[in-house]
């Protein structure tokens, strides 16, 4: 919903970043501002088939909250490979994002794919609730302001935040793979 999207937009800083050149101002967004499990996953994306694998399967590029990181692993995302390393050296080159994830995760050698995709999937877990968790305290806010306001908007917004704290405690209960 709308407070879904106001904590992405959030979350994800101001610019996309594409616009810029390596000469330039610095990029919107630095690894050490990310998300540690965002930044570990937008890693793992770039180095390993498998975490490639589990971010297709929960729906692709929207596992990433940060706009310029979605923009930078949508090819890969899409081709379900991760980037040679005469590409990664490339990103390297021409991203400073993907030099400050690669400097503070590199690239393991020999982890079996099962392994991959498990720990993957982990930090696509963690970084839903903590949008869910987001979510849900931007709901809190407008609620307040709605009763305070004596809004219309009152009975959506408490019906969202219900939704929204179901999706929570379902995926609180559920065990992970």
């Amino acid at each position: 919903g709308a407070a879904a999207a106001a904590s992405r937009e959030t979350a994800s800083g101001s610019g996309s970043g594409a616009d810029r050149t390596a000469g330039s101002e610095p990029p919107a967004v630095t690894a050490e501002k990310l998300d540690p499990a965002e930044r570990e996953l937008a890693a793992r994306a770039l180095t390993e088939e498998g975490a490639l694998r589990a971010i297709v399967a929960a729906g692709g590029a929207g596992c990433f909250a940060t706009a310029e990181l979605r923009e930078i692993l949508e090819p890969w995302i899409e081709s379900g490979q991760p980037p040679l390393t005469e590409e990664r050296d490339r990103l390297v080159d021409e991203h400073p994002l993907v030099r400050g994830i690669l400097a503070v995760h590199p690239v393991e050698d020999a982890v079996p794919l099962d392994e991959q995709q498990r720990t993957a999937r982990g930090l696509i877990e963690r970084l839903e609730e903590r949008r869910l968790r987001s979510a849900i305290q931007v709901l809190d806010r407008a609620i307040r302001e709605a009763e305070q306001a004596r809004d219309a908007s009152l009975d959506r917004l408490v019906a969202e935040r219900r939704d929204l704290a179901s999706k929570l405690h379902q995926r609180s209960q559920s065990p992970v793979s």
